[in-house]
């Protein structure tokens, strides 16, 4: 699935970070989110994508976080699936760990993003 997304994407596109948060967002809810996972997928080894990412300025941790947080508000806005199961779908072990990390980002919990946003359309 991975390979065949890349094959669709402009060259400009193709960095290492570019097709790592592709693979996350695949991942993501399998419970198989992790690098040596990704490393198998995208089929390289876990070190030289350790050191493509560092050379962008970035890591897998990184990446991971920003893929987890825009499709945490995408979900909050466009839909009504309950909190708890967005934070499984997240890969998250409850909602407690997923509501600390998106009041990191936000400083809101996730229940106060969707009001807000719900008021807003």
């Amino acid at each position: 699935y991975v390979n065949q997304r890349m094959a669709r994407m402009p060259m400009y596109q193709s960095s290492a970070s570019t097709l790592v948060s592709l693979a996350i967002s695949s991942a993501l809810s399998s419970g198989h989110c992790n690098i040596e996972k990704i490393a198998l997928s995208l089929d390289i080894n876990v070190k030289k994508l350790q050191r493509q990412l560092q050379e962008e300025g970035t890591s897998f941790s990184v990446l991971l976080e920003r893929v987890r947080e825009s499709t945490a508000k995408s979900l909050l806005v466009t839909s009504n699936i309950p909190i708890s199961r967005i934070a499984g779908l997240l890969d998250y072990a409850g909602t407690p760990p997923f509501t600390l990390a998106f009041r990191r980002w936000t400083d809101m919990s996730p229940q106060e993003f969707r009001k807000r946003k719900t008021k807003l359309n």
